[in-house]
């Protein structure tokens, strides 16, 4: 299993943008360990809209 762990993200869209297409290839789990919880969601929410197989626990 494959996991990435992010913190201290701070709304860097940009920076988490350039995550999607490793996601869809590469990892199992997404650990968003801090800082704000809107950008799990943000994470969770624009990994859903392009990749259909992405599910949130």
């Amino acid at each position: 299993m494959k996991v990435i762990i992010l913190s201290d993200t701070h709304r860097a869209k940009n920076n988490m943008d350039k995550l999607v297409p490793y996601i869809k290839e590469n990892v199992d789990m997404i650990i968003h360990a801090g800082d704000n919880f809107r950008d799990s969601v943000y994470l969770s929410n624009v990994c859903e809209k392009f990749y259909s197989s992405c599910r949130k626990l």
